[in-house]
């Protein structure tokens, strides 16, 4: 019989094999020009990073990112967040590490707010 919730771990661990620049060329834009060493101090928060970036990208590359960034959530909401960051700073070049799966969730909610309205990025 088989575990429920390991089986879910396995299954994000096998998505996340697949997830690199060449797959999610905007995150790892984004993980690279935002997410670096100086976030605290430039930003506050990977949320405020995401918000920085939707004033900053056009709305094709907001959507693109949304879409990336979707995919890593939804892996991540089945990895230890250690994995998590390893995965950012290895394959996206991101210095950023979560402390809670909330921050992930809310750079997403940063970009679908971007989306849902894009007057609100000016």
């Amino acid at each position: 019989m088989s575990d429920p919730l390991r089986d879910r771990e396995e299954a994000a661990r096998a998505a996340a094999a697949g997830l690199d620049a060449t797959s999610c060329p905007t995150l790892a834009a984004f993980a690279g020009g935002y997410l670096h060493e100086e976030l605290a101090v430039e930003h506050g928060s990977a949320a405020e990073a995401a918000w920085a970036f939707c004033h900053d990208a056009e709305p094709e590359e907001i959507a693109a990112l949304a879409r990336e960034w979707d995919l890593l959530e939804s892996i991540a909401r089945h990895l230890p967040l250690a994995e998590v960051s390893e995965l950012l700073a290895i394959r996206f070049g991101a210095a950023w590490q979560p402390l809670s799966a909330v921050e992930i969730a809310a750079v997403g909610a940063e970009l679908r707010a971007a989306l849902a309205d894009p007057l609100d990025a000016d």
